[in-house]
């Protein structure tokens, strides 16, 4: 996918200008996995600061920086504008890193939850009860569903451990992704507070 249709709907604190249309071959928030040709999500957290690992990111091979707040971290320019160093990344500065980051896996991954029928499970107790029988039940409808919980995510009997109860932006639209291309119809997806 092209660099400026996957930013074509990110909330820019300006438009963009002289973005060199290169393919996107991934998004990452963790510096440690990001590869040639790679978009870098800078998030901050409570624990840690994605803008401190800009450099890194673009060591490894990332062509693209999406980045909040200036001065955050040394390597990002200072003002609204987006810029690229030459032979660097492009740095794209917007308001929510977060909600950017989303709004990139979505696009990257054409928008699988809008294909797939997500019934997402809330609540303190019995969310992994509610989706194996949930599973059942529409399994026995002739569907083909999937579950995303807190012990594993699986279907198509593919089981994969879960890491998180709900994942985050980036595994959910991958995981949708690969559902949606194996038949799955329905995911049962419980989600933590």
């Amino acid at each position: 996918m092209k660099i400026k249709r996957l930013i074509k709907f990110l909330d820019q604190r300006r438009p963009y200008v002289k973005i060199p249309d290169f393919t996107v071959k991934g998004i990452s928030c963790n510096s440690k996995d990001v590869l040639g040709g790679y978009v870098f999500v800078a998030i901050k957290g409570s624990a840690g600061d994605g803008n401190d690992y800009i450099a890194e990111a673009i060591k490894k091979g990332a062509k693209a920086v999406i980045f909040q707040s200036p001065g955050q971290c040394e390597a990002s320019p200072k003002g609204d504008q987006v810029t690229r160093s030459p032979g660097k990344a492009v740095f794209i500065r917007v308001k929510d890193t977060r909600l950017a980051l989303a709004r990139l896996a979505a696009e990257f991954y054409g928008h699988p939850s809008n294909k797939v029928k997500v019934i997402g499970i809330t609540g303190t107790n019995g969310k992994t009860t509610v989706s194996y029988l949930l599973e059942k039940i529409l399994q026995q409808t002739g569907s083909s569903p999937a579950v995303i919980g807190t012990i594993n995510y699986r279907f198509k009997n593919k089981i994969t451990l879960a890491k998180n109860t709900t994942p985050g932006p980036l595994e959910l639209q991958s995981l949708l992704a690969r559902m949606l291309k194996a038949g799955v119809d329905y995911c049962a997806m419980e989600a933590s507070s």
